[in-house]
């Protein structure tokens, strides 16, 4: 049919049991929609393929569908969805079956995490764009039996997502973008039918629990031939149950290259580089001593290339200090630490910021008298050593670290 509005019975059919008013352009929110009181007997309702308008996405709104206390299956699949209303399913105290498939939603409806749905136990949120599974997604939904969450962009699955989830007995996780799950995922669970197929897994020695698994449980774990490696290259496309457990690597995070005591002038960009490789590809963040904020909440400071590169625009006396960046994988963590110096740009005048350095513990004019100073900053030597005596002219520097103060006197 073509209904753009939702009949007016205008009496109650006490007996009605279902209703179905599928592919129609009925919106899901309708000031009329308290016809559902007329219904009270209603048990099952489809309202799939409704679009009210291709262009705009649907929200159900609180109270959407109070009234029908005795409904057991609701079926709201390619209409569009997008947002739910924590209390758009309040009333429905007798649902069992509710189908939301094909439609936009991005996270576990509202409804589902926090409502009171005690009486679910089909939830059907495939073909979405849900990106993950977090612990406590299903704790209202006590008699959950199924739940199926295939086709979706799923890429993480808390290790706490399924807990206490006794009555459970199929989950569709196939389709997705898992690369990896943690030991203990399914413990508790009483499943006869695990779908996990067809993910980009990351075959690495943190997954060896989950070849195990697999291998001892193929009964119930249905084309374990497509669950498959993705990464690394040396394993792509290989099953993951009959891969030998030395292929099955992991590196500890390693320090490739770091950058050397940095010094920058006032005002101008410079760069810290950290690169650190291990198996699985290490984290990295940076942190910066005495300083308890974010790296990238110093002024003109960002993160590239995967946080192995930290930018500061415009350098100046707040940047200076000791930067360390650290690298975490699976198998365990590093850290290296680089100094920043900054140095006032004065261009081509320096002498009026110039020092005297005066160096007393030097008995002779050999080439010791020269002592190269040059890891403390550039400068500039204007005089030779004398019997007892050196003096050398410094480009004055911003929070230098001195040289040992037990020799060395600068005076103006």
């Amino acid at each position: 049919n073509a209904l753009s509005s939702y009949p007016d019975f205008g009496f109650q059919l006490t007996n009605l049991t279902v209703l179905d008013l599928s592919s129609n352009s009925l919106p899901l929110v309708s000031d009329n929609f308290t016809w559902a009181a007329d219904l009270p007997s209603l048990q099952y309702m489809n309202l799939s393929y409704n679009v009210f308008n291709d262009s705009e996405m649907a929200n159900l709104t609180a109270g959407a569908f109070s009234g029908l206390s005795k409904l057991r299956a609701l079926i709201l699949s390619d209409c569009n969805i997008e947002l739910i209303d924590q209390d758009s399913m309040s009333g429905l105290l007798s649902l069992q079956v509710l189908q939301l498939h094909n439609n936009s939603i991005s996270d576990m409806p509202a409804p589902l995490r926090n409502g009171d749905m005690s009486t679910l136990q089909i939830l059907n949120l495939s073909y979405n764009s849900i990106g993950a599974v977090r612990s406590g997604y299903l704790s209202s939904l006590p008699v959950l039996r199924i739940i199926d969450l295939q086709h979706n962009e799923v890429s993480q699955v808390s290790p706490q997502a399924f807990q206490g989830q006794q009555n459970i007995h199929s989950v569709y996780l196939n389709n997705n973008n898992i690369r990896a799950l943690s030991l203990g995922v399914f413990r508790g669970l009483r499943a006869s039918a695990l779908h996990i197929y067809n993910n980009p897994y990351e075959c690495l020695c943190t997954i060896q629990w989950l070849q195990t698994y697999v291998s001892k449980w193929s009964t119930v774990i249905p084309q374990s031939g497509n669950i498959t490696c993705d990464q690394p290259a040396s394993v792509a496309g290989r099953i993951l149950h009959t891969l030998p457990a030395a292929d099955l690597l992991c590196v500890l995070p390693t320090i490739a290259s770091i950058s050397n005591r940095t010094e920058a002038l006032e005002g101008t960009s410079t760069q810290l580089v950290c690169n650190i490789t291990g198996v699985p590809q290490p984290s990295v963040t940076w942190t910066k001593a005495g300083f308890s904020g974010s790296v990238t909440s110093l002024p003109g400071a960002f993160l590239s290339v995967s946080n192995s590169i930290l930018t500061i625009s415009s350098a100046g006396t707040q940047h200076i200090g000791v930067y360390t960046c650290t690298g975490v994988n699976s198998v365990g963590s590093i850290s290296a630490s680089v100094f920043l110096a900054v140095s006032e740009n004065c261009q081509q005048d320096c002498l009026r910021n110039s020092f005297t350095l005066d160096l007393f513990d030097f008995r002779s004019s050999g080439p010791e008298a020269h002592q190269d100073f040059s890891g403390y900053g550039s400068y500039d030597r204007a005089s030779t050593a004398t019997e007892g005596l050196l003096q050398t002219k410094l480009m004055r520097r911003i929070q230098q670290p001195l040289l040992n103060q037990s020799i060395v006197n600068i005076t103006r």
